[in-house]
């Protein structure tokens, strides 16, 4: 989709250690400040030097997901879970690219994979429950939901998910669609 190189990097920076991981700095920095496409550059040219440097893969594609880029995004979530399997968000982050793909059964797969690695996280379990509501496996989605609830009584995204499926079983109760 936005097929990118990195710019050549000055032979200098090469030398110091220091400066590239100011690459990486700026690139976080750029993240957080909402600016994925400014981001980029500087994240792609640190990753030139240093492919294997988990944290920064995974930046990268969150940085994918984030622009719409999904193949990249899954590849890349793909790439960070190889170099470090047993890191959840890696999981969780593929799941949600598969998600917003609408590539539901794989993204439930992805998140049950993240759950086996992290059973008490609410994002991931209110996100598979959104999956397995899109699904239209409501009891199983409400089961997800509740769990949710019950690790984090505050998690305000859990409450909506499950009102939607009370209201999607009145109105099939109703005949309505």
């Amino acid at each position: 989709m936005f097929a990118r190189t990195a710019p050549a990097i000055p032979p200098a920076l090469l030398q110091h250690g220091q400066k590239i991981d100011r690459l990486l700095a700026r690139a976080v920095q750029l993240f957080d400040q909402n600016r994925p496409e400014q981001a980029i550059v500087p994240l792609d040219q640190y990753l030139s030097l240093r492919p294997q440097h988990y944290d920064a893969v995974h930046l990268r594609a969150e940085l994918a997901l984030q622009i719409k880029d999904f193949d990249n995004a899954i590849k890349r979530f793909m790439t960070a879970i190889s170099l470090k399997p047993l890191d959840w968000r890696a999981y969780y982050n593929l799941g949600l690219t598969l998600q917003e793909y609408r590539r539901y059964g794989e993204a439930l797969r992805v998140y049950d994979m993240a759950l086996e690695l992290s059973p008490t996280t609410c994002s991931v379990l209110n996100n598979r429950g959104v999956v397995l509501r899109d699904l239209q496996r409501y009891g199983d989605a409400e089961e997800s939901f509740q769990r949710t609830l019950a690790l984090d009584p505050t998690f305000l995204n859990a409450y909506v998910n499950l009102a939607c499926i009370h209201v999607r079983r009145h109105q099939l109760a109703q005949g309505l669609t």
